[in-house]
């Protein structure tokens, strides 16, 4: 009973070993340094204190930093739309503004240099690939063209965001 113990007593400290190196390097990659006031370290020891497993923990690390670099982005965000606005006016007839919208909600996921994947505006749990195209019914007929691609909200969405992207850290490596 005894060598079941330890094992559980060293399955559980590697556990946390994996979660501090986790906080770590969430840390580490922090993109910007508004995040010095969210303690994840701290965050991650109460969860793990109030036995949380080690992969809620992380789920809930990732909300938590997503959440944050969001925020962090939405200033960039917004100076992006402000260039597409330029660039297209009223080329798209509104789905830009649609796109700002989705952008700032949290609707896109960046899930490669190629490819992202963003929630339907319908609220209804659907998703839609974009890698260059999107699998919506809109680029697929209606979309105007823009740079020779169908131009939906979905693409200007995922376009905001990498955007936003580059124009952060391109201000941190100008303020460093």
């Amino acid at each position: 009973m005894d060598y079941d113990y330890r094992i559980t007593e060293l399955e559980q400290t590697q556990e946390r070993a994996e979660l501090s190196e986790a906080i770590h390097q969430i840390w580490l990659h922090a993109v910007d340094g508004k995040w010095k006031h969210w303690d994840l370290e701290a965050v991650g020891g109460a969860l793990l204190t109030a036995g949380t497993s080690y992969e809620d923990a992380q789920d809930v690390l990732d909300i938590v930093a997503a959440e944050r670099r969001l925020e962090a982005l939405k200033p960039y965000i917004h100076q992006a739309y402000a260039l597409a606005a330029v660039a297209l006016g009223a080329k798209v007839n509104g789905r830009l503004e649609r796109a700002l919208e989705l952008a700032l909600s949290g609707a896109v996921t960046l899930l490669g240099a190629d490819l992202a994947r963003v929630r339907s505006a319908k609220g209804n749990g659907d998703y839609y690939t974009v890698n260059g195209k999107c699998t919506c019914p809109d680029a697929s007929g209606r979309a105007p063209m823009v740079n020779s691609h169908p131009a939906c909200k979905h693409q200007l969405a995922v376009w905001l965001l990498r955007r936003a992207e580059t124009l952060m850290l391109d201000a941190l490596v100008w303020e460093a």
